[in-house]
């Protein structure tokens, strides 16, 4: 019985082992890739994919925000307008020479009010913290 032969055999069953154990983990896991010494230029090919991967996720983030920004500031719009033609209607009627000054009187109140809602509207219209149509903000400043 030789020493240095057993040593070579020990040698060849532990790299055996090592190759079962790589081909076992791959199985089980499904993976071609376990570790990038796998097989480096699918490593390179997984690295590039996920960093581009979260740029995209990054840039889906972005439109998302964005795409809210856009509805605050488009139903606030639209509710300024809605009092807009409502202030414009209400300014049509006080013009009828028939009516009394008290009914103006109503109709001017109504204008005021709509005006500080309006005003109102302006102001509160916020997304993360930026007003979105008071031209009055620093940020458009």
């Amino acid at each position: 019985m030789r020493i240095g032969s057993n040593n070579s055999i020990i040698s060849r069953l532990n790299e055996s082992s090592r190759t079962l154990s790589r081909a076992l983990e791959r199985l089980s896991s499904g993976n071609r890739l376990i570790r990038f010494a796998d097989d480096p230029a699918s490593a390179s090919a997984v690295v590039r994919l996920t960093a581009s991967l979260r740029g995209r996720r990054a840039e889906n983030l972005a439109l998302n925000q964005t795409q809210g920004l856009v509805q605050i500031t488009k139903s606030a719009l639209e509710l300024q307008t809605e009092i807009l033609q409502k202030m414009r209607e209400l300014t049509i009627q006080a013009s009828n020479e028939t009516l009394t000054s008290a009914n103006r009187k109503q109709i001017s109140d109504q204008v005021v009010s709509l005006s500080i809602e309006l005003d109102r509207i302006a102001k509160d219209a916020n997304f993360n913290g930026i007003n979105l149509i008071d031209q009055r903000s620093e940020v458009f400043s």
